[in-house]
């Protein structure tokens, strides 16, 4: 007579610990955002994962910091990628194409919204088309 209370008891205890873990991964999981900081006639500023991106539209290059990453003339694309994790949040992210083995990542969100603006300034800014891969 006591074993199904004890059998009820572990399966409260182990559906209780799967929600309890379930949900601290969500609180405690890394939150992706793209920013767009600054989109003038001029330039584009983006941040991302504590990243400032400046694409210069005088210059013809994308920055970070002090250092040219590429220049508008190499990039092919803007592309925007779906990243079904597994263990996490699926993200997108943002990223120059330049040839087919090289890539700049401008960033990642959890928002495709956000993601799909952050290219659309960059395609504004630079001329370049916007994929969705």
């Amino acid at each position: 007579m006591h074993m199904p209370n004890a059998t009820k008891t572990w399966n409260f205890v182990k559906d209780f610990a799967a929600a309890f873990v379930a949900e601290a991964r969500g609180v405690f999981a890394p939150v992706y955002a793209i920013e767009v900081l600054k989109h003038d006639e001029r330039q584009l500023i983006v941040r991302s994962e504590k990243r400032t991106v400046i694409a210069d539209k005088r210059f013809g290059t994308v920055k970070h910091g002090t250092r040219v990453l590429t220049t508008f003339n190499r990039i092919e694309s803007i592309d925007v990628q779906r990243d079904g994790g597994s263990e996490g949040a699926e993200t997108w992210s943002v990223s120059l194409y330049l040839n087919w083995h090289t890539r700049i990542q401008i960033g990642r969100s959890t928002d495709p919204t956000e993601a799909s603006i952050c290219a659309a300034h960059l395609s504004t800014v630079t001329g370049k088309k916007v994929l969705s891969l």
